[in-house]
């Protein structure tokens, strides 16, 4: 994807619309929206055939210059490393685990930053993550002056016209702006890992076609239903001591149903909204252990009130 998006991207502007979720090639760049005052605009620098701008980013305990690698393949708000200088993280922090990289799994703390200014724009109580990155994950060809990643959750609050050829990026914000950055304070980590077979209720109501055209209905006095392979969406890791760890949620549990709702045909990042909710929101699971299926209750509770400052 990175060679093949590199090429893709390199010949026309590209406006990407989370909001809408479509992509346009050879979007105009001269229309009203791209040369309005709160529209942002950076020069594009190119590390490994990767989009990076420079930013400055002020915390509680000091203020980063470097490079930030536009990442929409990543779902978090922020990452900051620190390899290239040291970064001090703003408390309180906690450990989890980050994701699954190319090279394994990434762990490292999370937290939140006061505010980040983007330019003239000024986001509040940010996510960021803090990755432990050694030799084994350290990425190929890691600019010198790279202090981190932007991702999906900071990306998506914007449509962003990317201009390769111009080597410029402009962000235009929408009405996400101001929503709240909410972790998945359920401790869970999961993806789509082999297949389970699903019994799906048929419609009572069946239309029957004939050759000449002429059909009639068929309406079932009795439940019928078909079995059919969707994928398996496992819990691949629970953090320690969150609610779904104390609710009794295990590695290898097979989600099936989220607050009533069947997920085994969502998209990921629909179940990642479900569980991104505020704190005190009720999460009711159905999952599937060994071949049978159990409950689950618990309540959301904020990770950082709960935390005393990181030394």
């Amino acid at each position: 994807m990175v060679f093949w998006g590199m090429i893709f991207f390199a010949n026309y502007p590209v406006l990407i619309d989370y909001q809408r979720k479509f992509l346009w090639v050879n979007a105009p760049t001269d229309t009203k929206r791209w040369t309005r005052k709160k529209t942002i605009h950076f020069p594009l620098i190119f590390h490994a055939r990767k989009p990076h701008i420079a930013l400055e980013i002020e915390t509680a305990q000091q203020l980063l210059r470097g490079e930030l690698m536009l990442d929409s393949g990543l779902s978090d708000a922020l990452w900051l490393f620190s390899t290239t200088q040291p970064i001090v993280k703003n408390p309180p922090t906690f450990a989890d685990f980050l994701g699954t990289g190319i090279n394994g799994e990434v762990y490292g703390f999370r937290g939140k930053l006061p505010f980040v200014n983007f330019q003239h724009l000024r986001l509040n109580q940010v996510k960021v993550a803090y990755p432990t990155i050694d030799g084994q994950h350290l990425p190929v060809q890691f600019s010198a002056n790279r202090i981190g990643s932007i991702g999906a959750e900071f990306l998506s609050r914007f449509k962003i016209l990317f201009d390769y050829p111009n080597k410029k990026v402009s962000f235009y914000p929408t009405r996400n702006i101001d929503k709240p950055f909410y972790y998945n304070l359920s401790g869970l980590e999961f993806e789509y890992d082999g297949v389970q077979l699903i019994r799906r209720k048929l419609n009572p109501i069946q239309q029957n076609d004939t050759k000449g055209g002429k059909g009639g209905i068929e309406i079932m006095l009795h439940d019928r239903y078909t079995l059919e392979f969707y994928p398996a969406l496992t819990i691949t890791f629970v953090r320690p001591g969150s609610p779904a760890h104390h609710a009794g949620v295990k590695t290898g549990d097979i989600i099936q149903q989220i607050n009533g709702k069947r997920v085994h045909q969502m998209r990921l990042e629909k179940v990642h909204g479900l569980l991104q909710k505020e704190p005190g929101t009720r999460i009711n699971l159905v999952i599937e252990r060994n071949g049978k299926p159990m409950k689950f209750s618990f309540r959301l509770v904020s990770i950082l009130t709960s935390l005393k400052p990181s030394p």
